[in-house]
């Protein structure tokens, strides 16, 4: 089997995140936890996150794997539009 080089994308994601979730976008730790009032944008600002570190993940054995967790089972689901 020939050795197969992997294709690479520029990926450019319009996101400008909001004052207070820069101290997030910028941590150093693994785990976060957010604290604002409701509709301030967290479960957007996770899901760039996510992205980002899935984006940029130059790991390929064991591959990148990220997670979203919400209060309840379908806090997520029903707020960054994924089905049931």
């Amino acid at each position: 089997m020939k050795h197969l080089k992997p294709e690479t994308a520029e990926v450019t994601i319009v996101y400008r995140p909001r004052p207070q979730f820069l101290p997030f976008h910028s941590r150093a730790e693994r785990f976060a936890c957010i604290v604002t009032h409701r509709r301030a944008g967290k479960t957007v600002a996770c899901i760039h996150d996510l992205h980002r570190a899935a984006v940029t993940c130059e790991r390929t054995r064991p591959p990148h794997r990220a997670l979203l967790t919400s209060g309840l089972p379908t806090h997520h689901r029903r707020h960054a539009g994924s089905r049931p």
